[in-house]
């Protein structure tokens, strides 16, 4: 039977998740959208791992590899807040960050800013930490 192949690749900063919704899965990198619309989490892939999605469910064609190679940056900088890598959520990631940076900070400040967009998690996780208030400091034309 024919059906889709899906993988992840242990160089790569790419993850692949399998969801499912009523009786049909669906794969992909981004679980940004998937619980809004009702899906659920059914398996990571693993690195290096392939698995076959068909009609009647999903089987392994090839195991997982020892080692992963995770980008940081999908957490840090340019995953979707939303989203979770390795089942770990990259808003909560950002927010701890913040609030380990204001644990190690000595000097003081008016108030706290996250820029780019980014920013914003460690930013609150900072201003939590420290009782710095947080504030935008200019507001991005393209989301106000």
């Amino acid at each position: 039977m024919r059906g889709l192949l899906s993988f992840s690749l242990t160089f790569l900063d790419h993850f692949c998740n399998i969801f499912h919704h009523f009786l049909s899965l669906h794969s992909s990198s981004e679980s940004t959208a998937f619980s809004n619309l009702g899906f659920e989490t059914d398996y990571f892939v693993g690195p290096d791992e392939i698995v076959k999605i068909t009609p009647d469910g999903y089987e392994q064609l090839k195991a997982p590899g020892d080692k992963m190679q995770v980008c940081s940056f999908l957490w840090v900088y340019y995953g979707y807040p939303v989203s979770s890598y390795e089942g770990i959520n990259t808003e909560q990631v950002r927010y701890n960050c913040g609030t380990a940076l204001a644990k190690r900070e000595t000097s003081t400040a008016d108030f706290v800013a996250g820029i780019p967009d980014s920013g914003i998690g460690h930013a609150i996780g900072f201003s939590n930490e420290s009782k710095i208030p947080y504030m935008r400091p200019y507001v991005n034309p393209d989301i106000a």
